[in-house]
């Protein structure tokens, strides 16, 4: 009964449904940039803030406080956050950015522990911080993901953007990850892998990267969900245009997919 929103000058607004009075508001600080995404903890402890500026703020919402700040390597915007429900991932979030990049975010240490990077990922020339727009950053949607999704219970990651392609991630076994859809009928066959690297400050990050496959067929980058057969040509509907949704139905083994063409 609680519907949360934000404003264009950095306020969070928690506005009661029941009673018709506002729970509660707070300011995130306008230097971290215009608020392009939220997410909020299923236990409605806590909400995350993703801006275009490329930081995460974690606020407590019993106390009206921030509990953490974090930006992401690139500085690249955040488009979309997302909870993260497989049981190995509690305390953490999934981030998508305009580059292309999907990580995922634990809280409580306050770093990056995974990382998803598709085959189209070029890293972004570095920016000087100073010489970004004070509110929105530097928005460039050439390989950004949109949407992500990690059903309750699931062990599985879909995401979706600007190259039309819905991508099946696995997150326990990066072999089993395809691509869903796509648009290209002629596109180059892909596998994924998975390794563990290190970020600047050499902390440990387990990274899936989509490379191209070694099956001339083209098979091993579309399949079914993990368990049953796999399939040798793409769908007959595609996207045309960025897709900017996704929601899995409940009760029903189906996703819905939305793009830019409506």
């Amino acid at each position: 009964s609680l519907l949360v929103y934000v404003t264009s000058k950095g306020f969070v607004h928690g506005w009661d449904l029941r009673t018709k009075q506002e729970a509660w508001v707070f300011h995130n600080q306008n230097m971290y940039g215009l608020i392009s995404s939220m997410v909020i903890d299923p236990a409605r402890y806590w909400i995350v803030l993703g801006t275009l500026r490329g930081y995460l703020t974690g606020w407590d919402l019993r106390f009206q406080v921030p509990f953490v700040t974090l930006s992401s390597p690139s500085k690249a915007p955040i488009l979309r956050l997302a909870n993260a429900n497989h049981v190995s991932l509690r305390s953490s979030i999934f981030s998508s950015t305009s580059d292309g990049l999907v990580h995922v975010w634990d809280l409580q240490r306050g770093e990056i522990t995974h990382e998803f990077q598709t085959i189209d990922y070029v890293p972004l020339p570095s920016t000087n911080i100073d010489s970004v727009d004070y509110f929105t950053g530097s928005l460039s949607d050439r390989d950004a993901t949109y949407s992500l999704i990690n059903p309750p219970g699931c062990s599985y990651l879909f995401s979706a953007g600007s190259d039309k392609k819905i991508r099946f991630w696995d997150l326990e076994d990066a072999k089993n990850s395809f691509i869903l859809s796509d648009s290209d009928c002629d596109r180059i066959p892909t596998s994924v892998t998975s390794d563990m690297i290190h970020d600047k400050s050499s902390k440990r990050i387990l990274s899936w990267r989509e490379k191209p496959a070694d099956d001339k067929n083209g098979t091993s980058s579309l399949g079914m969900l993990k368990g049953k057969s796999r399939v040798s040509k793409s769908p007959s509907k595609v996207h045309k245009d960025s897709i900017f949704d996704l929601k899995v139905v409940e009760g029903v083994p189906m996703l819905v997919s939305g793009d830019r063409e409506g």
